[in-house]
């Protein structure tokens, strides 16, 4: 049975758009097209409101889909 990899203590709780989509093994316009649908959630942060996706939702994100 494979499982969804869970982050261990070191990682950040969030990560970009780019991160996002090497984790899913998507391309980044995929995880925008996915946030615009709200599958997954953004939080908007720092200069320019760059959005980031939190971890764990990723893991949801990918529990889902089984």
């Amino acid at each position: 049975m494979n499982t969804v990899p869970q982050p261990d203590k070191t990682e950040t709780l969030l990560v970009d758009l780019k991160t996002a989509a090497q984790i899913l093994g998507i391309a980044r316009s995929s995880v925008r097209l996915l946030v615009a649908r709200e599958d997954l959630p953004a939080i908007k942060a720092g200069k320019g409101g760059k959005l980031f996706i939190p971890r764990q939702a990723i893991t949801k994100f990918v529990e889902r889909l089984r």
